[in-house]
């Protein structure tokens, strides 16, 4: 529970970074690419820190 709480602030984190680089005008949907990287650093700590 607590590896996907902070894979989805890191998603957050990521996003609005992108956005204040303005890398996000190039994504084609933006909550679906959240969520995207939601469950992609959830999976990525949860390998790291709870194999």
């Amino acid at each position: 529970m607590i590896i996907s709480a902070l894979g989805f602030l890191l998603a957050f984190f990521v996003v609005q970074l992108l956005e204040r680089l303005g890398v996000t005008r190039n994504i084609w949907h933006l909550p679906l690419f959240f969520v995207a990287l939601s469950v992609f650093f959830g999976c990525l700590l949860g390998l790291i820190f709870a194999p």
